[in-house]
């Protein structure tokens, strides 16, 4: 399903030279028209794309980030070689530039059941956002209790 960037940008780019050759080509209002609502519609199908891709992202870190060692507390070794060998999920996470925050958002929206992860992204009717599915999927767990 996932297609590496390199091989998807020159078809993305034929296909905008192609589009701006009709354009040049174009010689009647309408014809004009019907390419910019074709730009439309492509905007908008791209902006649902990176949403859903961005959503599906966000939750496989939430379930990396749950998996990560914590620290086991306590003092450390005085030793540099016992401090170095401590790696725990805080230096992680901000190693890879994640906020705690982030990650615990990203920790519960892994926790959204997918049968309900994947409705929300199938909704048509609004634009599914890392808050709105946990604060669904919280009602819902509120609901059945």
């Amino acid at each position: 399903m996932s297609v590496p960037a390199r091989a998807a940008k020159p078809s993305s780019l034929a296909r905008y030279d192609a589009m701006c050759r009709a354009i040049e080509a174009a010689y009647a209002v309408d014809e004009v028209k019907d390419i910019r609502d074709q730009a439309i519609a492509l905007e908008v199908y791209a902006r649902q794309a990176a949403c859903e891709i961005r959503l599906r992202a966000e939750r496989k870190a939430g379930k990396l980030s749950a998996k990560l060692e914590r620290s086991p507390g306590g003092r450390p070794g005085k030793t540099r070689a016992t401090m170095d060998r401590v790696s725990t999920k805080a230096k992680q996470l901000h190693a890879a530039g994640v906020t705690s925050r982030q990650a615990k958002n990203w920790e519960k929206l892994a926790a959204v059941p997918d049968e309900e992860f994947e409705m929300a992204l199938e909704d048509q009717t609004t634009k599914p956002t890392t808050n709105g599915i946990i604060k669904a999927n919280a009602m819902a767990v509120s609901v059945i209790l």
